[in-house]
């Protein structure tokens, strides 16, 4: 008798994401002068910025200064609760030398809302020029909601080209405190410059309520960026990033997916020879097939988006029955869950973050009325990704020439379509 059994909830067959055993660790000091893929996700660049690991650290470079220069890096090993305490810390460098008057550089953290990218929280060393000369070198911190920005924090001139941020969430009064530490030769002796409440209450800065569930688990990205200047290397960098209390977000339950994702499925008494997966009627690719496991890839899906039975078909075929465990699988459709943002100028990119897109390249599109008519414009795709392993995704396009202003923006592949509102802004 073949046995099958769902190891994560009863008695029903278990289809486990791969690639979800991370091992937590402190963070990342940058020794090794290499991007760790199960560490820090795709980067986020506006103008010219650039972030490399270099010399041992995290620099932030820019060969050609515009108004608007940036990079972003994802931390992905962990998530940080909205339930539980936790803290992120960096040193940080800055050693800019502004020339002229309207430049700025930055580096730092920006943890964000899981629910919006119009809901932040900056921490930062920074140099400015925007007052005119002299130049203020110091620490800064803000609040933003709906795009926002409701409450800052700012040290001035501390003189500072040598330093730490720290970043403190306390879950149960829901606020997020910031600290920097002038001279980290001595250990690490932190004072506190800013606080903010995102209940309601509680911050000495400014609240806000970013309406956050216990389950809801923040997003932070490293970043450098800079204003009206080029930035070489050894000018701005992070070094010893550390975090506490980050935790590896689950995989999806239960067992959804749609074209490329890779399942595996765990039990005894398969056989020793391949046998077929169906999802629906649509059968799946086998990668591995041995006694105790099975891995398979999505390669087609029953429609429309659903929970679907899954077959497992071992060999010999007439001498073993099929095993069925209805609803053992969730198609899914695509799905948003943010964007870098809502409105763009034409020929400028944006970034879409969300879930199920398909390993196979779709479509965008915005959607728009013409005269009383609905027509759609399509958008060059300029990145295209999906995690087969859990189901996490970037879409990346370059808003296109439209004369009208308000859209549905579209995200579609064979299984089904997401949409959400999109703003076309004027050329300047």
């Amino acid at each position: 008798m073949i046995k099958f059994r769902w190891l994560l909830i009863g008695l029903i067959p278990a289809v486990l994401f791969s690639g979800q055993g991370f091992a937590l660790t402190p963070g990342d000091d940058f020794n090794d002068n290499s991007q760790d893929p199960t560490r820090w996700g795709e980067d986020y660049v506006q103008g010219h910025g650039v972030l490399t690991e270099a010399n041992q650290r995290l620099e932030y470079t820019c060969d050609a200064g515009t108004g608007d220069d940036e990079a972003n890096r994802s931390w992905i090993l962990t998530r940080f609760p909205y339930n539980a305490d936790w803290e992120i810390q960096i040193d940080v460098v800055n050693l800019t030398s502004l020339s002229a008057n309207n430049q700025y550089s930055s580096f730092g953290f920006v943890v964000f809302s899981p629910r919006s990218w119009s809901d932040k929280i900056l921490a930062e060393v920074y140099a400015s020029r925007w007052s005119g000369p002299p130049q203020i070198n110091g620490f800064y911190a803000y609040l933003e909601t709906a795009w926002d920005e409701i409450g800052w924090a700012d040290t001035w001139d501390l003189g500072v080209t040598h330093g730490a941020l720290r970043i403190t969430f306390n879950s149960g009064t829901k606020v997020m405190t910031v600290f920097y530490d002038l001279d980290t030769s001595d250990g690490y002796q932190w004072v506190q410059y800013g606080s903010f409440g995102l209940a309601g209450t509680g911050g000495a800065n400014n609240n806000t309520d970013w309406g956050l569930a216990d389950a809801d688990l923040f997003l932070l990205y490293v970043y450098g960026y800079s204003e009206q200047m080029t930035i070489t290397s050894g000018q701005l960098f992070g070094d010893n990033f550390m975090e506490s209390g980050g935790v590896v977000p689950p995989p999806p339950q239960p067992p959804e997916g749609t074209i490329g994702t890779v399942i595996r499925m765990n039990g005894s008494s398969f056989g020793t020879k391949k046998g077929k997966v169906l999802i629906g009627s649509a059968a799946a690719k086998v990668l591995t097939w041995d006694d105790g496991a099975i891995t398979c890839n999505v390669t087609k899906v029953p429609l429309p988006a659903g929970a679907y039975a899954v077959t497992i078909n071992p060999q010999p075929y007439k001498t073993h029955p099929p095993l069925i465990f209805s609803s053992g699988f969730i198609v899914k459709n695509p799905e948003i869950v943010l964007m870098s943002s809502d409105h763009g100028i034409p020929d400028t990119e944006v970034i879409i973050t969300g879930n199920f897109v398909s390993t196979k390249k779709g479509k965008v599109y915005l959607e728009y009325l013409d005269n009383g008519q609905i027509k759609k414009k399509n958008c060059k795709i300029t990145y295209w990704h999906m995690d087969p392993n859990n189901g996490a995704s970037e879409v990346r396009f370059i808003v296109p020439k439209l004369n009208s202003e308000n859209c549905t923006l579209k995200v579609t592949n064979k299984v089904g379509t997401a949409q959400t509102a999109f703003t076309v802004d004027p050329s300047p």
